[in-house]
């Protein structure tokens, strides 16, 4: 599995953000990295979506985007369900509420 985090703001203010592994956990917008967290251990930790608001540019940018945002699980790629899950209680831990779209 990966991940693709959708949030919602102004007009302007949209932001994707992808969680897939290669092979270790990577936080990207666009081609871009904006996070390794971990580079010696490949799965999603809890926390990882904490520690990617607080340490990266787009941080801010989550922060100020609407609560309600959309999770997309994609079948291919190395993350798992446990993954899956402990993103999701990220997010419900910091106060988004998720849409998941399975592909």
């Amino acid at each position: 599995m990966k991940f693709t985090l959708i949030f919602s703001g102004a007009e302007s203010a949209d932001l994707s953000i992808g969680c897939v592994y290669a092979p270790c956990l990577l936080w990207k917008v666009g081609g871009r990295t904006v996070l390794n967290p971990h580079p010696d251990f490949p799965l999603y930790r809890k926390g990882d979506f904490h520690h990617l608001v607080e340490t990266a540019a787009v941080g801010a940018k989550i922060e100020e985007s609407e609560k309600q945002m959309c999770l997309v699980v994609h079948k291919l790629g190395h993350g798992t369900r446990d993954c899956f899950r402990a993103l999701e209680e990220d997010l419900l831990r910091y106060g988004f509420e998720p849409t998941v779209v399975m592909l």
